[in-house]
């Protein structure tokens, strides 16, 4: 069932990442236009960068600025795209009995240690942790608030602590007997097969 659940959450970022980007597109046109334009310009002046720029401390802090200014322009899609993930996965999942639309393709569900409806509220406990909210709202304060050189190093710290908690997640879910992901055990939930459940 671990590869169920792997392939559930995929087809779920999958499905937030079309939904934000189309609600994006629509709703924050001019944003998008922006963002897609600096995309292209962000690949083309890191690339011209790093060939042309000789001396490493100067293409270091020339990247590093061009870097934060990409971020920082994207500040808005950062936003929307976590709103989407806490509505998808908090709301949406809540309503639909302990299933997104990826579970209920493959037939699974999170319910609570003995089996019931999970509560609100421990839904939104299990999905702070596993889209780890708290260390991406920092790293989005830390954007709009502090400085350049200050940011990047609290974002570095941020993405360190992201990747550290998604490898102790799916390490969690592929290596424990009952395949209970930190999320779930802090929340005391389980994922379990639908089928299963009704017999």
């Amino acid at each position: 069932m671990k590869y169920k659940r792997l392939i559930a959450y995929i087809l779920d970022m999958l499905i937030i990442y079309i939904i934000s980007s189309l609600i994006f597109m629509i709703v924050f046109r001019n944003d998008y236009q922006k963002y897609t334009e600096a995309t292209e310009d962000y690949i083309n002046s890191i690339t011209n960068i790093t060939k042309e720029t000789k001396d490493r401390n100067k293409m270091v802090d020339n990247v590093n600025e061009i870097s934060y200014n990409y971020i920082k322009l994207g500040t808005t899609q950062t936003i929307f795209v976590i709103t989407t993930e806490i509505i998808y996965f908090i709301f949406i999942q809540f309503f639909l009995n302990g299933q997104t639309l990826g579970k209920k393709l493959l037939k699974i569900k999170i319910v609570s240690l003995e089996g019931e409806k999970l509560e609100a509220g421990l839904f939104v406990l299990r999905e702070i942790v596993l889209l780890v909210i708290p260390i991406r709202v920092i790293d989005l304060i830390a954007l709009l608030t502090t400085g350049m050189n200050t940011y990047l190093k609290i974002n570095n710290l941020t993405s360190n602590l992201n990747s550290i908690i998604s490898i102790l997640i799916i390490g969690t879910i592929l290596f424990r007997q009952d395949e209970r992901g930190i999320h779930d055990l802090i929340s005391k939930t389980k994922v379990i097969r639908v089928e299963k459940e009704r017999k």
